[in-house]
């Protein structure tokens, strides 16, 4: 029962925050999360029930990133850029120096999940748990521009 309450107060709450209009919705997974074709099919966002369709079926444009469980913020919210606009990831020539990571791997590079996001083609971004601060790291990125 407690779960049911749960499920229906935060689809209550979903309508609330995006029903005013129909931007596309991403969402973000937390730390140890996975993407949508990941996992078997056991859903992230919706375990057992799959949440995307949900939504998709109140006619919502949805979106799930799958960026790295246990990266960096900085690292996820690079990924989380590059999987909505398209691209090929680049950490930063300092960031990858400094933590030893490959700047631009090979198998990163995204067609882009809404690559016409833009001040004029807003979305919703909504994170769980660690998905909220790769959130926020990535608009501290872009109001800052950094390049690093």
């Amino acid at each position: 029962m407690r779960i049911s309450i749960f499920i229906i107060i935060n689809i209550l709450s979903f309508s609330n925050l995006v029903g005013q209009n129909q931007y596309p919705i991403v969402l973000i997974h937390g730390f140890m999360g996975w993407g949508t074709e990941e996992m078997a099919g056991y859903k992230y966002w919706g375990g057992k029930h799959d949440f995307e369709e949900y939504f998709e079926s109140l006619g919502y444009e949805v979106y799930a990133v799958s960026i790295g469980p246990i990266s960096s913020n900085w690292d996820r919210a690079i990924e989380t850029y590059y999987q909505i606009k398209g691209g090929q990831v680049d950490y930063g020539k300092k960031h990858s120096d400094k933590y030893s990571i490959i700047q631009k791997p090979k198998n990163k590079n995204w067609e882009g999940l809404y690559p016409q996001w833009s001040s004029d083609n807003p979305i919703h971004i909504i994170g769980h748990s660690l998905g909220g601060q790769t959130a926020r790291m990535l608009q501290f990125l872009l109001e800052n521009q950094i390049y690093a």
